[in-house]
């Protein structure tokens, strides 16, 4: 991953690519995730957490990350973008889908997925659940990369408050206590 800017084209982002696999997941409570893996099946693995609430993971997002070294993990939270069902539906249960169901969601895809750890890169609300995610399996991440993080989230406030900031190559990024990006 590089800074904008810094890139191999004059955007300083990655070529566009096309997901090599995708799906949906069922989560339970009658909700489907849906999912895509993009750039390289062996790479690093690395979770893009969108923000929201109701959006769900642009194809643009992809481009931030070098495709010939990271597993890019993509995935529309509860009622967002492609997941069913959506919550604009007056028909959806909104009781379920709360910052505790992502949380869980999230670890569901993970272990679907066969991922031991993975880098977590969030935008506004994607940066939040980030930190509620990594404060809760801190032995599954291995950097946090917040981006235009939302700055009236108190949850945020807290959780970032238990964590050091470390430089991480090419971004920006947090790591638990005791932590080295080495």
């Amino acid at each position: 991953m590089l800074p904008v800017g810094k890139g191999p084209d004059m955007t300083g982002l990655y070529p566009e690519i096309e997901p090599c696999d995708h799906g949906m997941l069922d989560v339970g409570d009658g909700n489907l995730v849906y999912w895509e893996i993009c750039g390289d099946p062996n790479g690093k693995p690395a979770c893009v957490l969108h923000g929201g609430p109701g959006s769900g993971c642009s194809t643009g997002v992809r481009r931030y990350f070098d495709p010939k070294a990271y597993r890019i993990v993509l995935f529309d939270q509860r009622g967002c973008g492609k997941s069913t069902p959506h919550a604009s539906d007056l028909r959806t249960d909104l009781s379920v889908n709360t910052t505790e169901y992502l949380l869980a969601d999230m670890e569901h895809l993970r272990q679907y997925l066969d991922i031991d750890k993975w880098l977590l890169f969030g935008g506004s609300w994607g940066s939040t659940l980030g930190l509620a995610y990594a404060e809760r399996n801190p032995q599954r991440v291995t950097e946090i990369v917040p981006r235009r993080r939302h700055h009236h989230t108190e949850i945020r406030d807290q959780l970032a408050l238990s964590w050091r900031c470390t430089t991480v190559p090419g971004a920006v990024g947090t790591l638990p206590h005791g932590r080295s990006t080495g």
